[in-house]
């Protein structure tokens, strides 16, 4: 890069990132409930013996085994999830709806090997109770943890979404051009 031109990009917002990565979660957690709802994932929960909340606090403290399935196929799915749609589209849905774009350095899309570590470490953030997502707050280009390890940035995608295709145009009455030409 060092003969080249300056990256000119917008850098995505704080509070878009946070939108885009809360759709994609929310696309994760409902998938994943399905899976639980539908007896895949659901484990042998033991009969509650107190009111609701002190139900959790004993299922979070002396049974946490339950929740290592859950959390390990939400992870897998996010990191699929980020993989496919990175892959396939660019972009994952909710960066698609956010009209943002992961990018390196040079302004090229990511090669899956760094997809699959930035989905991994951005994965890691999240669990550490946001802790990726603070270092955004204070980086002059608006990045995760995350995108600093693994060299990326969160943009916003200038491209404007493709036209539909055009019908082709059929001639009428032997004329080429249906517009008027007497006038």
């Amino acid at each position: 890069m060092s003969g080249s031109r300056p990256l000119r990009v917008r850098v995505a917002s704080f509070r878009r990132r946070v939108l885009a990565d809360a759709v994609d979660l929310t696309l994760l957690l409902g998938l994943n409930g399905g899976l639980w709802l539908g007896g895949i994932t659901r484990p042998d929960l033991p009969a509650p013996r107190y009111d609701a909340l002190d139900h959790l606090v004993t299922l979070a403290t002396e049974h946490r085994a339950l929740f290592r399935a859950p959390l390990v196929l939400l992870l897998c799915s996010g990191v699929l999830l980020a993989l496919l749609g990175r892959g396939l589209w660019g972009r994952t849905p909710g960066e698609a709806l956010c009209r943002l774009r992961v990018i390196d350095a040079e302004g090229r899309p990511l090669e899956p090997l760094r997809t699959l570590a930035r989905s991994l470490l951005t994965a890691l953030g999240v669990a550490m109770l946001g802790l990726g997502y603070t270092v955004a707050l204070v980086d002059r280009h608006r990045r995760t943890l995350a995108d600093l390890v693994c060299g990326t940035l969160l943009v916003v995608d200038r491209a404007a979404p493709p036209a539909p295709p055009r019908a082709p145009t059929r001639p009428v009455h032997g004329v080429v051009s249906a517009r008027r030409t007497d006038r």
